[in-house]
């Protein structure tokens, strides 16, 4: 009698250190690399560190290099064009586009995965 009380004081014991630890991993703070994966797959800006850039005359690209694990929005009239998501090591890895010249079979908002050459090119992926 007294080994099955004692096996479920034991139990009980580890169900409760099982909880206490399952609350601290949900109040931990997300790391900025856990931020940018978040928001580049739901297609949000990047929680506290996005910027953005206003187009001008002559002046509609986003840069190919900026903060790691950050975004940028293209502002086009008021609205977003464009954004730019760069990774680890502060290089672009998708840009996701909201509008541009219509292109027959083209959907929007729409994704375009890049790459890098081994001379440091930017390659976007076409539609």
């Amino acid at each position: 009698m007294e080994v099955i009380q004692s096996q479920l004081r034991n139990q009980s014991q580890s169900q409760n250190r099982t909880k206490v630890k399952k609350e601290r991993r949900r109040k931990r703070k997300k790391t900025k690399a856990q931020l940018f994966k978040s928001a580049k797959k739901k297609g949000k800006k990047v929680k506290g560190n996005n910027s953005k850039k206003v187009s001008k005359k002559g002046d509609s690209n986003l840069p190919s290099k900026s903060k790691k694990y950050s975004s940028k929005d293209l502002i086009v009239d008021g609205k977003v064009k464009q954004r730019r998501y760069y990774g680890k090591n502060g290089k672009a890895v998708l840009d996701i586009d909201y509008f541009h010249n219509p292109i027959k079979g083209v959907k929007f908002p729409h994704r375009h995965k890049i790459t890098w050459d081994k001379k440091g090119n930017m390659i976007r992926e076409k539609h």
